[in-house]
């Protein structure tokens, strides 16, 4: 079965997919797989570079063979990877015998037990899955924001000279970028106390989520 709007089992690959395309790179099954593989590779070359006496012969002119496993990983190799998982029956797992049959291939067998050496699969996991929400964030999040947040700024100067009911409560009307006062209507005083100007408000949110991730994605290797 192909994948199409009425077979997708969520609307966001469904009706909703041309939306979300530019986070398939990051957050697809195929993504996570090669975010697994980018972390084992690092793992390894990182071991080398201690280095673990075992590994002290490895020819550091090899990393960028070794890291090209995972820039030029593509769909196919991903598929690669899940028929041995049919085998393994297990995700991870199949990720590190992906990496060993490429060291047989780049001459490097005499290494390969080493990789994923010491790890559980949650390292493994715990570590590809924030870097992809990292790599998300600084390539097509916080883009897209301020691009939104432009247009606010735009509109705002486009629109400065049309009255923008804002706070029902105390009939608080902005008018941006100045404000007046009307009668206040008999609405619901559930609404907020303050009236603030869309792109202000979007500004200071968007700045509060940005401040809030940086501080956990600056953790992050």
């Amino acid at each position: 079965m192909s994948l199409n709007e009425l077979n997708a089992i969520s609307p966001i690959d469904g009706r909703y997919r041309n939306k979300v395309a530019s986070l398939a790179p990051y957050f697809s099954e195929e993504a996570l797989i090669k975010y697994r593989v980018q972390v084992e590779i690092e793992y390894f070359i990182a071991l080398c570079e201690i280095p673990l006496p075992q590994l002290y012969g490895f020819d550091n002119a090899k990393f960028t063979a070794l890291r090209e496993i995972y820039s030029n990983f593509d769909t196919k190799d991903a598929e690669a990877i899940k028929e041995i998982e049919k085998t393994t029956n297990h995700d991870v797992k199949a990720v590190e015998y992906f990496i060993k049959n490429a060291f047989d291939t780049l001459g490097l067998s005499s290494f390969k037990e080493f990789i994923h050496f010491g790890l559980t699969s949650q390292d493994i996991n715990n570590t590809a899955i924030p870097l992809s929400i990292k790599e998300a964030m600084n390539s097509v999040y916080v883009p897209q924001y301020f691009t939104v947040l432009a247009k606010l700024e735009e509109l705002s100067k486009e629109w400065a000279t049309i009255p923008m009911l804002a706070n029902p409560v105390n009939g608080t009307v902005v008018n941006a970028p100045k404000m007046r006062t009307v009668a206040p209507p008999a609405v619901s005083r559930a609404l907020p106390e303050e009236a603030t100007p869309p792109a202000i408000a979007f500004f200071k949110s968007g700045s509060c989520l940005r401040s809030s991730m940086m501080r956990v994605l600056m953790k992050i290797p």
